[in-house]
């Protein structure tokens, strides 16, 4: 299988879009000790697994393509 490079500059501005992301939602979800606790468990269980940051990642791009910063 052929290896995917990534230009270091575009790898570490992913890195720093990446932890923004995970940043926003540790501020958007609740803890996972209030109440109701399983609910909040399985939201954070839920949404802070791995895999799921090339959405967000894509929104940023785009938002940043328009002329904007994040």
């Amino acid at each position: 299988m052929a290896e995917f490079k990534v230009d270091p500059v575009w790898e570490k501005d992913i890195a720093e879009k990446r932890e923004l992301v995970n940043l926003w939602l540790e501020r958007l979800l609740p803890p996972e000790d209030s109440v109701p606790v399983e609910l909040h468990e399985a939201m954070r269980y839920s949404v802070m697994a791995g895999g799921k940051r090339l959405r967000p990642l894509l929104a940023l791009y785009a938002y940043g393509l328009s002329g904007n910063d994040p």
